[in-house]
């Protein structure tokens, strides 16, 4: 009984994000967005967003409304909490058992130190956690699990993908100097660039369908691509908590 639990609760999630990571390098890879390396840690942020997000709100969806909505605030909000935190388990479990591979994998001819690992790690354990902010929020927003995880993905698609709107207002704008450090700041994905000193925008697709590499640029700090999420995680966590629980649940 035992066993079959932890494989439900664990091992079977930590099978489907391996899964979707597989699908989204396979994606990247053939848009030749990078390295085997490259390619894998950004892959595996976005199995992060998408799983945190969808396991937060699966969480909250089959919890006892009937008991919930008879808690105190202050009670509503430690049982959210500690469910949500566990349904993450998986997640954080998934990015550590990566960092331990990249950290093993620093044996071999791969130009990254120590301190490369720490800092994806960490920036996959903030990914996780605003993941599962901006899920809360799209359930919230729609009461209904599906939803909110489309609404997650919507939401990441546009910070991902806010680097293609620089085509538009290249009609409009002669200079992207100043627009393009706003674009790079809200992209989740450069944390991880910067880190692994990654110029994503040289690779040939980018290349051809974004006007950045035209333009002298430096890409930010990975602490401050992540600032940003965490102000967005931080936005949407208030909302949550300042919402009355209770109405949603009954």
């Amino acid at each position: 009984m035992f066993l079959n639990e932890v494989v439900m609760k664990l091992i079977v999630p930590l099978a489907m994000e391996v899964f979707v990571t597989g699908i989204v390098y396979r994606f990247l890879s053939f848009a030749k967005l990078g390295t085997l390396v490259e390619l894998v840690h950004l892959s595996v942020v976005i199995t992060v967003f998408l799983f945190s997000a969808y396991f937060s709100v699966k969480a909250f969806a089959c919890m006892d409304s009937e008991e919930f909505k008879f808690f105190c605030p202050s009670v509503q909000r430690f049982v959210l909490a500690k469910q949500v935190f566990r349904s993450l388990i998986p997640c954080f479990v998934y990015v550590t058992i990566f960092a331990i591979v990249f950290f093993l994998a620093l044996q071999w001819d791969i130009s990254a130190s120590f301190m490369v690992v720490v800092k994806v790690y960490l920036i996959f354990l903030i990914y996780v956690l605003v993941g599962a902010s901006i899920g809360l929020f799209g359930w919230m927003v729609f009461g209904h699990e599906v939803l909110a995880t489309l609404f997650s993905i919507v939401v990441w698609s546009l910070l991902i993908g806010s680097c293609f709107s620089l085509v538009l207002i290249e009609r409009y704008v002669e200079d992207l100097r100043f627009y393009i450090p706003v674009f790079l700041h809200i992209n989740p994905l450069i944390a991880v660039c910067h880190v692994l000193e990654y110029d994503i925008f040289r690779t040939p697709k980018l290349y051809e369908l974004t006007p950045i590499s035209s333009y002298l640029f430096v890409y930010p700090k990975w602490y401050l691509i992540c600032g940003w999420q965490v102000l967005i995680g931080i936005f949407c966590s208030v909302i949550i908590l300042r919402f009355k629980l209770s109405h949603k649940m009954v």
